[in-house]
This record gives C-alpha cells, structure tokens and sequence, in this order.
C-alpha cells in the first residue's frame, strides 16, 4: 500500500454495505487507516458514509445519494482499480475530497427506451467541501443491451480562485 509518489507505506481499510431490494435502500460505511509510512509524521484517516435511495425497477425511476466523508478521502488503494475514479481524479487533484469534511449529493432519473433497447439516466450531483469548495455535476449515462455503455458529464469546480469547466465523454463497448 501507500503512494509510490510520497514514499511507501502500509494502510488498512474495511467497509460494510448492505442493501434491500424491495424498498429500493442502500446504507454503505467505509474506513481507512494509514498504520506506517516511510514519512513518519505523515498521519492519514477516513471514514465514509453512503445513504441510497433508488426504488425504481432495474435503474429506472428516481434515485438519490447522499455521502457526508471525514478525514483523508475513503477509498485508499482501491481506488486504484476504480476506472471512473481515475477518469474524474481532476476533482482530487484540485483538492476537492482532501479536506477533513465533505458532503456529496447525487440525483439522477432512469429511463427506460423504447423496446428494452436500453436505459438512459440523466444524473446530477454537488460536492460541497468545509472550505467552501463545490462542484456541480450534470450529465446522463446510456446502457444498452450488449455491454455497450456511454456517459458524458459537464462539471464545474468554484472556491480555488477562477471556477473551472470540464467535459467527460466516455464509450464502452465490451466484446
């Protein structure tokens, strides 16, 4: 474990995630702990909680999440095999989600096309961060029969100086 960019160490993590199908609820809590680094005085903490709501059948209809985090961002190493947090990682470069405080909330609307040719979600979301940091979220996902899945996302990043844009476009198809 540890990041090879700051020196080597060894951090633990654990999490706890349960769902019920039928009332569409989902609670998640998710900790990690740096136990040694090659930096001595380096200390790192972090403790996440995730509440979903998304009653509809097979992602379709409303869905919402909310996801308070204290201390260093929830994740560690897993984050690593993340794609989608690798692709959006600018929003912890510019420091959002290293603050001892944040607050994400996410919304988004399935629908289902016309003869089970796939499901679109419009989604949408604002992170909030103790020094008054925030990015807004806007885009929609479409996930079509045949592992073939594409996404785009506009976002916006207020609270470092001049706020800053940026266009995620993303296209899989697996075969």
């Amino acid at each position: 474990g540890g990041d090879a960019q700051a020196g080597w160490g060894t951090e633990v993590g654990a999490g706890l995630d349960y769902r019920h199908a039928g009332l569409g609820l989902g609670v998640a809590v998710q900790g990690q702990y740096l136990l040694v680094h090659s930096e001595q005085s380096l200390e790192e903490k972090g403790v996440s909680l995730t509440l979903e709501f998304a009653p509809g059948v097979q992602g379709k209809g409303l869905s919402l999440a909310l996801r308070p985090a204290w201390g260093a961002y929830p994740g560690g190493a897993g984050e690593l095999l993340n794609n989608e947090a690798l692709l959006r990682g600018t929003e912890r470069q510019a420091g959002l989600g290293t603050a001892s405080e944040r607050l994400d909330l996410e919304w988004g609307y399935g629908l289902g096309l016309r003869s089970d040719a796939g499901l679109l979600t419009l989604r949408g979301g604002l992170s909030y961060q103790q020094m008054g940091q925030r990015a807004w979220r806007f885009g929609g996902l479409l996930d079509m029969p045949g592992s073939t899945r594409g996404s785009w996302e506009l976002s916006r990043l207020e609270g470092l100086g001049k706020p800053s844009h940026g266009l995620l476009i993303k296209w899989e198809h697996k075969w």
